[in-house]
């Protein structure tokens, strides 16, 4: 799927059908509608709110019609808004537009906040590293990143023994790709 077509045709789909959502997304499709990167992402992550049946049910109909996952907006990262340390402090506050069509308007999170949600991914799933790195990080915001990432308990049985561990690598190859020589 490639945002930058697909979410303004969803915006001109919803219109016709006298629908209006609201939402923050973040992930591979809030980096493209911010210009970061261009390319296809697997889907658009509603951070916040749940998408209303409405709107998910003309999402589903959209990508029947577009030839697209039927999952393509969803709220898998909604439950990160409920849980201590998954989110900077105050992000709301942080948010900015990502996208203002006439029946889509999309927020995504302040920069720093979002670079600590792509370099969780990163240490968590392995595969957000062209992302974090076209984001371009300073040295001192991959510094000011480190804490909520040092802090993101994905399974505390292993935090200590590799979650700690691994985050450390990933910053530092990161670093050491943007040209840092920094230790975390």
């Amino acid at each position: 799927m490639h945002p930058a077509l697909i979410i303004p045709a969803f915006d001109a789909y919803l219109a016709q059908r006298g629908l209006r959502f609201d939402a923050v997304v973040i992930g591979g499709a809030a980096l493209v509608l911010l210009g970061v990167v261009q390319r296809a992402t697997d889907d658009c992550d509603v951070l916040d709110p749940t998408i209303p049946e409405g709107v998910l049910e003309a999402a589903r109909l959209f990508a029947s019609e577009q030839g697209i996952a039927s999952d393509w907006l969803n709220s898998k990262a909604h439950d990160f808004v409920g849980i201590p340390g998954c989110l900077p402090e105050g992000w709301r506050g942080r948010l900015r537009i990502a996208f203002e069509g006439k029946s889509l308007h999309l927020q995504t999170l302040g920069r720093l906040d979002l670079l600590c949600t792509k370099l969780v991914a990163l240490v968590d799933r392995g595969t957000d590293f062209a992302d974090c790195v076209a984001l371009g990080p300073t040295l001192s915001e991959l510094q000011d990143a480190w804490p909520l990432v040092a802090q993101y308990v994905g399974n505390a049985e292993s935090r200590e023994g590799y979650w700690l561990p691994l985050a450390r690598r990933q910053l530092e190859r990161l670093g050491k790709e943007l040209g840092y020589d920094a230790v975390f």
